[in-house]
């Protein structure tokens, strides 16, 4: 193991309970996946789906270990007989198989996000791994036949591929550049860095189910059918209209501290739809604040966040917990748990922030689904239907840490892994394999 890949040091808070016991009964089924950094279990719904008994979620960020009033919490709630621990010395002896199929989690990118606007144009740390060491850790640790961990091609800059040879030498791996909306997501601009890796005895090969367009698919049929309906589903509530929205001061001039009915009102006369939030800035010109939308209904969704509201078509209010569930893919038999509500109705703001941030931080769960479908069907020996097309443009860092996969390691089956592999045209390692 070099350097750049140890482990954290970093003390888990304590401020919620280290390990959660499971409720009911789990799925009695052959094969086992657990959640590693995988906050509420949105990719462990792809798992589920796939036929994987869900056995539990180590997870240390307190917001996705959150217990509400009655004491419920979203991730146990919604995965029967699965245990929540803060980290793996968290889990009671007995409660960990000795044999784990599937891994799945996505660790902090934290700097490396695009997203977070104060970053596009700062010069990354390239020591700054994130949760990244952490999971592979895990990995390392508990030697599951499968993982799949989701981050973005920027943390190649802190741990190149060869970090992860060193570490796991005894996985194939896979990173995967992946748009979720190719995948049925409605977020188009959802594109994410997957690491799929398997043990070489598997001799497992990811192949690509991308699909060119959604084009029947808008805002209107994900969202449309609960727009005044309040209550009619678990977290769909209507949104308050007193108090500050304290995302949106300098709104209408300087210094302006605008309430949400005030917020709504400009809004409804002043954003168009698709467009960002424009306020007053310091310099008397107007600025944008990225991730801050007015949504058209007639078209795909902007992407969600885990902070900056996106605002309702219509109702031009922030949408509900329930409708940023839609738009991340989750089924609405998935309950959140921990919305405070105030005379019946809810805010977009510090009293709901982890609500916020388990739905915007959550992952879209069309991806998860495929890939934990196509690992089930290896194992198996069934076949699943792929179409092995790619319409996503190639990211250069990812392209790199192919090539050097296979310079330095090498796939069980190389034949397999090269006639699936998007820069095959190009590569020269495969003609020396």
């Amino acid at each position: 193991m070099v350097d750049y890949v140890k482990a954290l040091t970093r003390k888990p808070p304590k401020t919620q309970p280290a390990y959660i016991e499971p409720k009911g009964e789990p799925k009695k089924r052959k094969f086992k996946a657990i959640g590693l950094t995988s906050g509420i279990g949105s990719m462990l719904i792809g798992a589920d789906l796939a036929g994987f008994s869900v056995i539990g979620n180590i997870e240390w960020r307190n917001y996705y270990r959150l217990q509400d009033k009655d004491g419920k919490n979203t991730f146990i709630e919604n995965f029967p007989g699965a245990f929540m621990a803060r980290g793996l010395a968290d889990v009671p002896e007995g409660m960990m198989p000795d044999d784990i199929d599937l891994a799945m989690g996505h660790p902090e990118c934290g700097m490396y996000s695009l997203l977070n606007s104060p970053n596009k144009n700062s010069k990354l740390d390239k020591n700054d791994a994130g949760d990244i060491p952490l999971f592979l850790e895990y990995i390392s640790k508990l030697k599951p036949k499968y993982f799949v961990m989701d981050d973005l091609p920027q943390c190649f800059n802190a741990i190149p591929i060869k970090g992860y040879v060193d570490l796991l030498p005894e996985y194939d791996l896979f990173p995967e550049w992946v748009s979720n909306y190719n995948y049925g997501n409605i977020q188009k601009h959802r594109k994410r860095m997957f690491m799929v890796g398997s043990l070489k005895s598997e001799k497992y090969t990811f192949e690509a189910n991308e699909k060119e367009e959604f084009t029947e698919w808008t805002i209107r049929e994900k969202i449309g059918d609960i727009e005044e309906k309040w209550g009619c589903l678990p977290n769909h509530d209507q949104h308050t209209t007193n108090g500050p929205g304290m995302r949106f001061l300098h709104m209408r001039h300087r210094n302006d501290r605008p309430t949400w009915a005030e917020v709504q009102k400009h809004f409804k006369k002043h954003q168009r739809p698709k467009q960002n939030f424009q306020y007053h800035g310091a310099d008397g010109n107007m600025k944008v604040r990225p991730s801050l939308i007015r949504m058209d209904y007639d078209w795909i969704s902007p992407v969600l966040t885990g902070g900056n509201p996106m605002m309702h078509p219509n109702i031009c209010l922030p949408i509900s917990i329930r409708e940023r569930a839609r738009i991340q893919g989750f089924p609405d038999s998935f309950e959140f748990f921990g919305t405070e509500l105030v005379d019946g109705k809810w805010e977009h703001g510090a009293r709901n922030s982890t609500m916020v941030k388990q739905t915007g931080k959550a992952m879209p769960i069309e991806f998860n689904e495929y890939v934990a479908k196509h690992i089930m069907a290896h194992i198996k020996n069934k076949p699943i239907k792929t179409s092995r097309k790619r319409y996503l443009k190639p990211d250069n860092m990812i392209s790199e840490a192919k090539y050097n996969f296979c310079k330095i390691s090498g796939y069980s089956d190389q034949v397999k892994a090269c006639s699936n592999c998007w820069i095959k045209e190009t590569c020269d390692v495969r003609k020396t394999k």
